[in-house]
């Protein structure tokens, strides 16, 4: 979860909302896959 909030702090400044939530879900798998 930690990881899934830090990956939504870094996409948040880049992505709108829709691509922050899609890029935290792809952040949150590969970080629990590793």
């Amino acid at each position: 979860m930690e990881y899934c909030l830090i990956w939504d702090t870094f996409t948040n400044a880049t992505d709108s909302h829709e691509s922050l939530f899609n890029q935290t879900i792809i952040g949150c798998l590969w970080q629990s896959a590793n």
